[in-house]
């Protein structure tokens, strides 16, 4: 499992968010995980950070909406 935290402007940056991720079975298994994100507004660096992350974790794709 993995906890992948969304940054401010740099890897070290305010978390705006944050969403748990868990182990893939098989290698072709994907789930699709939603987070909120809070605190965020203007022009920012986006990071997207696995702050924790045990085994493995791929992620194919992201987007807001």
């Amino acid at each position: 499992s993995a906890t992948l935290g969304v940054r401010l402007d740099s890897p070290e940056g305010e978390v705006v968010g944050t969403v748990t991720m868990k182990n893939a079975v098989k290698i072709e298994e994907y789930r699709s995980v939603k987070t909120r994100i809070n605190g965020a507004k203007g022009v920012h660096d986006l990071y997207l950070c696995f702050d924790e992350a045990e085994g493995d974790i791929r992620l194919d794709w992201w987007k807001f909406e």
